[in-house]
């Protein structure tokens, strides 16, 4: 049944946040990423780099399912999130019964966390949860100082994996990559202006030398900046 984007979010007031087995959290991907305002395309989600940068998250998603990782969990906030909510819906849609106990969940962090979002981002949110993505609120009242913070370390918490769209600007991408670091989670991160992929295995010299390398190909990549916007 086709339900607004309110009446979903109405109905998810009264759900709570699923409770993992260490064989889920084993199982499961999260996701953390920039919102428009860092990404090269803004909220244009039909722009070149956006349906690029969701190709190359699809491909990351899609050997991830391939080794047996079957629950993935995005943050619902604009911008990255919702791309990759979407990566994750159509790679699961394309192993048809193969991904029948696969599930991917959206993880909102608070009542009201919409309230100020534009149309777009709106009908993006809505189309997802209407086609078969889940959602359920982190905390379940309206937002508060530190309920995104809340919502991110719930994700790393309950999964071994971090796929990140992240190319080293500080914020909250970053401390949540720190934490995931501390908590000694694997991350694979994707950069949202070159499309490259590179997989960590936490250490604090492989995130330096990470960060180095993409310092070092934003030069050439860097007309993808400008000519996406």
């Amino acid at each position: 049944m086709y339900l607004s984007l309110d009446e979903r979010l109405e109905f998810l007031k009264h759900k709570k946040p699923p409770t993992a087995t260490s064989e889920d959290i084993y199982r499961t991907v999260s996701f953390t990423g920039y919102r428009p305002g860092k990404l090269p395309f803004g909220n244009d989600y039909e722009s070149e780099g956006a349906k690029k940068l969701k190709s190359a998250l699809m491909s990351v998603f899609d050997q991830l399912f391939r080794k047996n990782y079957n629950c993935f969990l995005t943050g619902g906030a604009a911008g990255s999130d919702l791309l990759a909510a979407d990566a994750v819906a159509e790679v699961l849609k394309s192993y048809g019964k193969r991904a029948s106990r696969s599930i991917s969940f959206i993880c909102l962090p608070c009542h009201d966390h919409v309230r100020r979002w534009s149309e777009k981002d709106r009908n993006y949110l809505e189309r997802l949860l209407n086609e078969g993505t889940y959602a359920f609120y982190v905390s379940d009242r309206p937002y508060y100082q530190g309920c995104m913070q809340v919502r991110n370390r719930y994700m790393v918490d309950n999964s071994s994996m971090v796929v990140a769209v992240f190319d080293g600007q500080p914020g909250g991408t970053k401390n949540t990559l720190d934490y995931a670091e501390k908590t000694n989670k694997k991350i694979v991160t994707v950069d949202p202006f070159a499309y490259l992929r590179t997989e960590l295995f936490i250490t604090k010299k492989d995130v330096s030398n990470h960060l180095s390398f993409l310092n070092c190909v934003k030069e050439e990549y860097r007309s993808v900046r400008y000519s996406d916007r």
